[in-house]
């Protein structure tokens, strides 16, 4: 717990592995689909513990994490909106015209 970028680090590394793991043809149509996509749900929690490791890794004057960062964001972003939207015309195809 010295170095907490390195327990980061290795924690983004460890979630990768059942990524690589599955990511084949044939892991997905053993697995199904539904609980491959839940599995691979791992990648967003992945995606912010390397940024927060390249943060704490890095020397203030490098600008690069702060890069990555805000391209992660904007990613994780535009999946929100578009997960928030869908949900929204789900639920209005679920409520009956009356």
């Amino acid at each position: 717990m010295k170095r907490p970028y390195i327990t980061v680090g290795m924690a983004a590394l460890v979630l990768l592995m059942p990524l690589a793991a599955t990511s084949t043809t044939g892991m997905i149509k053993r697995m199904g689909g539904r609980a491959w996509r839940r599995l691979h749900a791992l990648v967003y929690l992945t995606g912010v513990l390397a940024t927060l490791h390249y943060f704490w890794l890095a020397k203030k004057v490098n600008t690069a994490p702060r890069w990555y960062a805000a391209i992660l964001i904007l990613l994780l972003g535009i999946r929100l909106v578009d997960w928030a939207r869908r949900r929204l015309v789900g639920q209005r195809r679920a409520v009956p015209a009356g």
